[in-house]
């Protein structure tokens, strides 16, 4: 069910990147005239933090799918190269993933013996403690300019609301919020600029007109 949802959401998001040309002109057709550099600058921030996000998470996929393939061809695992492939696509969920991925690698495991299967249950936890350490705050950090703490609490909240789509949008949607109140602190916070060198400028001026009537 799990893998299921995972390859519809993925259906759907290539569907919608398709028609994201067409869809783009109609929308930017709508806005006002007055309103469009505001847009353009809203939409190029969150643009570039989403790109952040996906290329960060894909990153650590392909990461953690190499990683996962090797160490199991180094045990001896059978369908190594299977399990890998799974551990890097489950690792579009970040954190909970590999917990998901060490389900199939362990059954896989316990086929040829009990110490095959703590090997295995002991390389997955050296990965995961390189991906939670290490590339989620590195890597998503880098890309994305997000606080691990704000990811995970990220994950959780998606994951409580949403499920397995909360947890794989959660990390794109916060990084889309946080793109979204920063531009709109920052106008306003150069509104604010602006009108109080206005303000000082008039009083300036009302100085020197005063200086200059005596």
């Amino acid at each position: 069910h799990t893998m299921m949802t995972v390859i519809l959401v993925l259906l759907v998001t290539a569907l919608m990147l398709r028609d994201a040309p067409k869809a783009k002109v109609f929308l930017w057709q709508a806005v006002p005239p007055g309103m469009r550099a505001d847009v353009r600058g809203l939409t190029g921030a969150l643009s570039r933090d989403l790109n952040g996000a996906i290329r960060g998470q894909l990153m650590i996929c392909l990461i953690n799918g190499v990683l996962t393939t090797l160490g199991m061809l180094l045990l001896g695992l059978n369908y190594s190269v299977t399990i890998g492939i799974i551990a890097g696509v489950c690792s579009l969920i970040p954190v909970f993933g590999t917990v998901i991925s060490t389900i199939p690698a362990v059954l896989i495991a316990l086929t040829q013996s009990w110490l095959m299967a703590l090997e295995v249950v002991g390389l997955i936890m050296l990965i995961h403690l390189i991906e939670a350490n290490f590339l989620n705050p590195k890597v998503m950090g880098h890309n994305v300019e997000l606080h691990p703490a704000i990811i995970l609490s990220s994950l959780f909240i998606a994951e409580h609301y949403f499920g397995v789509v909360g947890l794989l949008l959660a990390v794109p949607v916060a990084a889309a919020v946080r793109s979204i109140v920063r531009f709109v602190y920052e106008r306003y916070l150069a509104l604010q600029d602006r009108r109080e060198a206005m303000a000082m400028a008039e009083t300036e001026m009302a100085g020197l007109t005063g200086e200059a009537s005596h």
